[in-house]
């Protein structure tokens, strides 16, 4: 415990290379870091230490942090909502029903709530690259006559990398 709580503490280290490296040890220590990490969230912390912590626990995988990273998907932080979006995203082939069906909500959600930055909603869309295609077209489709020209090009216009998805 008390590890934990000093590499918790490092991730407020200044440096990059303190911060990655208590990243990486957090992953390595996997579960056991879960409950503190999620504390973590829902201090007033630094931006820089919730995104790392964020990070930690998208890498650990731990069903545990996806409501709190849920939380975060309506943060007005933008750095801590695509942190939280990465999170969220990882669960969306989960083998638990639950988390994937979760997850998949809370992304389509953001993708479809014109009052988010575009940036979210983008990057809540390019979560969507493992699902199947009837999914994303139908989401595609309600964002077809979007406000924003960005998102409305981006629905219209998956990646290439996507593009197979789409049949």
């Amino acid at each position: 415990a008390r590890e934990i709580a000093q590499l918790v503490a490092a991730l407020e280290a200044s440096g990059d290379a303190d911060r990655e490296a208590a990243i990486a040890r957090l992953t390595v220590i996997g579960t056991r870091a879960v409950d503190r990490l999620i504390d973590t969230l829902a201090g007033t912390g630094p931006i820089s230490v919730r995104v790392a912590a964020l990070r930690v626990l998208e890498a650990i995988g731990n069903v545990r942090a996806l409501a709190p990273a849920m939380e975060l998907l309506r943060t007005a932080d933008e750095q801590v909502a695509l942190a939280a979006v990465s999170l969220v995203a990882s669960h969306v082939t989960s083998r638990q029903a639950k988390a994937a069906n979760e997850a998949l909500d809370g992304l389509t959600g953001l993708a479809l709530n014109t009052a988010r930055p575009d940036s979210l909603r983008i990057a809540a869309l390019d979560a969507f690259d493992t699902m199947p295609a009837d999914i994303v077209s139908t989401i595609c489709a309600r964002l077809a006559g979007d406000p924003s020209p960005v998102v409305r090009q981006r629905a219209l216009s998956p990646p290439p990398a996507r593009s197979a998805h789409y049949g």
